[in-house]
């Protein structure tokens, strides 16, 4: 059974990716730093990584390049995907150039994501032990609103328990958001702010949080012209606050 390394800094991405690996047979342990990740892999062997690009103290890059740096790491040579909600071409390409096996967006699909684990592993859909969950629980679908497009959640997650699951733990995450970005905006401290919007953005796709996406969107533009900045943050904290409520209404 292949073992799978999941190292990322949002709860619901690594919650995703380790539950949807698990149901199709994959041994998974996570991470939600750069540092334990790095620990981890140097004292065990890992068949494949999974590392977000941008993570407390280190990165997804320095990891591997860690790793590679020192053969006596146990897991020196594994194959490894990097993940990230702002995946552009060109990263991509410079990914690839530094090392990495391959590379995913976020949110991805279920079924790219296991299409691009197989291959980085060299396996074919026999050789894993391939969990029909995702189409036995697809057949109800959960109502569409105008702050929550579940459509795209459930394209995102593949089945509406998944679905369910990472926005229980949405909500938990919205809670805590608004007092996040005002002492950052308080501090004014850019560069955590952009960052906790980054990872804001990853749980959107998730739990298709699509008015709350576009919040985030607007308050990146808004970032160049500091006049327009407080107030599309509160744009910001105000959609949150809402799909909030909507999510413990509708859970």
């Amino acid at each position: 059974m292949p073992r799978i390394l999941i190292a990322d800094d949002n709860p619901l991405s690594l919650q995703f990716f380790a539950t949807v690996l698990a149901e199709y047979g994959f041994a998974c342990e996570t991470a939600a730093d750069g540092a334990d990740a790095l620990r981890r892999a140097s004292d065990e062997h890992f068949d494949l990584l999974l590392l977000d690009l941008n993570m407390p103290q280190l990165g997804g890059p320095e990891v591997l390049q860690r790793l590679r740096a020192d053969p006596a790491t146990l897991s020196h040579a594994s194959a490894s995907i990097a993940t990230s909600a702002e995946m552009h071409q060109s990263t991509s390409n410079q990914l690839l150039q530094n090392g990495f096996s391959a590379t995913l967006p976020k949110p991805v699909s279920i079924q790219v994501l296991i299409e691009v684990v197989r291959q980085v592993l060299h396996l074919t859909p026999a050789e894993d032990v391939l969990v029909d969950a995702v189409s036995a629980r697809t057949a109800k679908a959960i109502d569409e609103t105008v702050l929550l497009d579940d459509a795209q959640a459930l394209s995102s997650c593949g089945d509406t328990d998944v679905v369910q699951a990472m926005r229980a733990q949405f909500v938990e995450e919205l809670a805590l958001l608004p007092d996040e970005l005002r002492d950052g905006a308080a501090h004014h401290d850019d560069q955590r702010l952009r960052e906790r919007v980054h990872r804001l953005r990853a749980s959107c796709g998730f739990c298709g949080a699509i008015a709350l996406n576009r919040a985030c969107l607007a308050w990146s533009d808004a970032a160049l012209q500091p006049a327009g900045t407080q107030a599309a943050l509160e744009r910001v904290i105000d959609i949150a606050v809402a799909t909030r409520a909507r999510l413990q209404a509708t859970g």
